[in-house]
Formats: C-alpha cells, structure tokens, sequence
C-alpha cells in the first residue's frame, strides 16, 4: 500500500498552485486603416508619336496624385522610375521622343490625403501603342504593292484602289498632324505632293490602255454586264409601225 500513499502525495503536489512572477513590460501595437482610395479610370490616351495625354479620377479623401513612369516595368514604389506629375488635377501629358522606338512605358498613379499618407496600392496601365510613323510605313508599301498591280493588270478596280490610297496617304500627312514628318519642312511637303501626284497616275494607266485601244481601231473596254434586251412595249411597237408608213 506503500506505492498507494506516495501516488497521492506525488498527485497532491502536482496539483498544489504557484505563483510565478513576470516583470510587466509595455507593448504598442499601431493598426492603419484607411487611408484614401487610389486613382480611379487611369486612362492613357495616344494623340501622337511624341505625346500620350494621361487622364484619372481623384480617388475618394484624396488630395494630391503622383504619377511615375518606367520603360518595360511597372514602378514599384514612388520613388522607381521618374515622376510626370504631382498635384491636386487630374490630367498631365508624357513627352516622348518616339512611342514606337521606346518600347512599351508603364505608368502607375497614387492618392495622398490631407495628412500626407499615401495609399499603397495605386493604379497602373501600360502604353502599348503602335507608332502612327511605323504604320504610315506600313501603309505606304501596301500602296506601293497596289500600284505595282495596277500597272501590271491595268484593271479598274486594281487602278481606283491605288489611286484611293495614294490620296488617303496624301490628306493624311497633310491634315494628320500625328507623325513625327514636320510639315513645316520642305521635303516633307514634297512627299505629300507625291503622293497627290500618284493619285492621278494610277488613273493614267488605265487610261494608257484605253488610249492604246482607241489607237488601234478597237472600242473603249466595257465593265459590267451588258444591259439585257427587252421586248417592245406596245406603244412602242405602234410608233415604229407609223414610222413605216411615214416613209412609204
């Protein structure tokens, strides 16, 4: 029974309290919440190949925004990449020296409130435009391509696409105003009346071949279906009958 009674005075300790002392210490917990909300519809507009026009909503407590930029990254922070803008608006504009030749810029907007915080979040938006100068490029071997038909074909259709697109190209450079070509340049006025000069061409060659026709005794090419012979109507048929006698 021995093993019984040292149980019981093991368990009876075991369950006895005690007091434990701490030295107190003093703990600050800082809990941030809301702040302001971030730029809203965060809007990059193309008006050129050397300016995109940004555009956004102050977010809600908001007093001042910043913008940042980076070539081929998002900012991380406001203080990566360079600053376009800081302030109380709600638009800026980002000079480019060529938006085909820099690759694709990211932009990111933050909200600071009246208190100089800023929001974390912010709002981002890629400039992935293509270049108005690549595309005028573009457009003018395609031009080219049409020309080079028409003056092997000669057909009408061939012949008034070409001349159309030479005159697209031609109003284009003249009223477009969104390629880095400077119409205030003397070459460059002269590319433009190329181009209306082209217009006229590629109606000439069709003309060339009905020209070459004429010449050689034959009659003007005809287009379209030939209109179909009706029967004549009754009155018709009388007049020409009164013709017949008239004659007699």
């Amino acid at each position: 029974m021995r093993w019984i009674v040292v149980l019981v005075f093991v368990l009876g300790l075991l369950l006895v309290p005690v007091a434990v002392r701490a030295d107190t210490a003093d703990v600050t917990v800082t809990a941030q919440g809301y702040i302001c909300a971030e730029p809203g519809n965060f809007t990059l507009t193309y008006i050129s190949d050397y300016e995109i026009g940004i555009s956004w909503e102050k977010g809600e407590n908001a007093v001042n925004t910043m913008v940042r930029a980076a070539y081929g990254r998002v900012p991380a922070s406001r203080s990566d990449g360079f600053q376009l803008y800081y302030g109380s608006g709600t638009s800026a504009t980002h000079w480019v020296t060529d938006i085909g030749l820099v690759g694709p810029i990211y932009y990111r907007a933050w909200s600071e409130n009246a208190d100089g915080i800023w929001e974390e979040t912010g709002s981002t938006k890629e400039a992935n435009f293509m270049s108005a100068s690549f595309l005028f490029i573009g457009l003018i071997g395609l031009t080219g391509m049409l020309t080079y038909f028409a003056w092997r074909r000669r057909h009408v259709l061939i012949c008034l696409a070409a001349s159309v697109s030479w005159l697209a190209l031609g109003m284009w450079l003249f009223f477009g105003d969104v390629t880095n070509l400077e119409l205030t340049e003397t070459w460059t006025q002269l590319i433009g009346w190329v181009f209306i000069m082209m217009t006229f061409a590629c109606l000439l060659f069709l003309m060339d071949v009905e020209i070459q026709y004429e010449a050689r005794g034959k009659r003007w090419t005809e287009y379209g279906e030939k209109p179909r012979e009706r029967s004549p109507r009754s009155y018709e048929e009388y007049a020409r009958r009164l013709r017949e006698r008239l004659r007699r």
